[in-house]
């Protein structure tokens, strides 16, 4: 006969659940803390060039702004002319990986407008930065020949994951390589228009016209005026 007096034991508590826990918490501050760090630097470094000049302004002098120490600076970014433009191999590869992981009931267009709009969201989140990345770059031939390598690089990644997703041979079959490019062509397009109204408005929602527009554009029923 059982003790009425006695509560039934309640659910054990899992140890390894609690650590896994534990574990996500500290992956995911110490990626704030580096991301803090990382963006402290990029704006040390662009506030310095926008009030001295980009040739004026050198490692030691970024870092001292930016808090930390020229080894620090080098563990995140390669060179001055790598914190003054933000380079992030990071930011590529997330890019793709987004791509990647679309519904594959979506063609390759559709599936990059949804990734694109994550990417520019993190471009474009600080306003302020963006806009004085554009200005300091806009002022240097060389960083703004680096910052327009910099987006044929991401041209080529997004034809390679293209290729990936489809598993298409694009000797033979340009479609994945050309929607890399006309994906790429509409955010050169929201961007250009964002950069020239001064940031007013939303970045989002002009890509989504960017890419309205070409739906219309391979359906045959896009507009050609202005």
């Amino acid at each position: 006969m059982s003790d009425p007096t006695m509560a039934p034991a309640g659910p054990v508590a899992d140890p390894s659940a609690d650590e896994e826990a534990h574990r996500s918490l500290s992956v995911g501050l110490r990626s704030r803390k580096k991301r803090a760090t990382w963006l402290a630097i990029h704006r040390a470094a662009l506030e310095l060039a926008g009030a001295c000049g980009v040739d004026h302004v050198t490692v030691a002098q970024i870092a001292e702004r930016a808090g930390v120490s020229t080894r620090t600076l080098f563990n995140y970014f390669p060179s001055r002319e790598d914190a003054l433009l933000g380079s992030d191999p990071g930011r590529i590869k997330r890019l793709c990986q987004s791509f990647l992981d679309q519904p594959a009931e979506l063609e390759t267009l559709a599936a990059w407008r949804s990734a694109l709009f994550g990417y520019l969201a993190e471009l474009a989140q600080d306003q302020e930065l963006w806009q004085l990345r554009r200005s300091v770059a806009a002022s240097s031939p060389q960083l703004w020949a680096r910052m327009m390598g910099a987006g044929a690089a991401t041209e080529q990644a997004m034809v390679e994951a293209s290729v990936r997703r489809t598993g298409v041979d694009p000797l033979t079959d340009l479609t994945p390589v050309i929607d890399s490019y006309v994906a790429s062509a509409a955010v050169r397009a929201a961007m250009w228009q964002h950069a020239r109204s001064g940031s007013a408005g939303d970045l989002a929602a002009r890509l989504d016209v960017a890419f309205a527009r070409l739906t219309g554009a391979f359906s045959g029923t896009g507009r050609t005026d202005g």
